[in-house]
């Protein structure tokens, strides 16, 4: 059902110039994407929870560059939660999910850690087949990225990013959901590789012309 994208990607988040800010943030399909509004309450979001031992967080804002976000804690694995956000999707329309993280966490299986997961619905609210990304143990302020397509029947997508089968700490700094509206070398300055589009193809020759200054040709 879902395009399914390479692996995550890992990398320290690029400078970004405020008009690139705001204009990533008029795109964004997420809203709150920083958890900046509503302490306690994020607007947008909504919080699950499994066992007693996870709790959440807001962290403060600051002003030495560092990113602020919201705070995630376990203290046992059986433990676990995360926020979540639905979206609508347009069919055929190809999506860039990005996700700013900081973790410091030990997991309990191949699954736990910080999870970033997609769970999308058809028009009448029927799941269909999740996509849910590797689980990440240790980050400082790093980008996960991915892609998916709104296929046939695709009508909403749930996004849930949060602590599972894992002990520990997890930031969530910034969310995104961004459709690819154009070539991504033009539509967002981090776009990492250029995709095959990105360069324009070779011009079509009706004639060549090949000119030397041999005499005997």
């Amino acid at each position: 059902m879902i395009c399914k994208p390479r692996r995550w990607r890992l990398y320290m988040p690029p400078t970004v110039n405020e008009s690139e800010d705001d204009m990533l943030a008029e795109l964004n399909r997420i809203k709150n994407a920083d958890f900046s509004e509503g302490q306690k309450k994020p607007r947008g979001w909504t919080w699950t929870s499994a066992g007693d031992d996870v709790d959440w967080r807001p962290m403060p804002k600051s002003n030495n560059g560092h990113l602020s976000g919201m705070e995630l804690e376990c203290t046992d694995t059986r433990s676990g939660g995360f926020w979540s956000q639905k979206f609508r999707c347009k069919k055929e329309q190809f999506y860039r999910v990005e996700a700013v993280v900081s973790c410091d966490c030990a997991r309990d299986d191949d699954f736990g850690g910080l999870v970033v997961q997609l769970l999308p619905y058809d028009r009448d609210g029927k799941p269909l087949k999740p996509f849910a990304f590797e689980p990440l143990q240790q980050a400082h302020e790093y980008t996960l990225r991915g892609y998916f397509k709104a296929e046939e029947g695709m009508a909403s997508v749930e996004m849930q990013i949060g602590l599972r089968h894992a002990q520990g700490l997890a930031r969530i700094h910034d969310v995104r959901v961004i459709p690819i509206i154009e070539p991504e070398s033009r539509s967002h300055p981090a776009a990492i590789p250029p995709p095959p589009f990105a360069h324009q193809p070779p011009k079509a020759a009706r004639s060549v012309s090949i000119i030397t200054s041999k005499t005997d040709r």
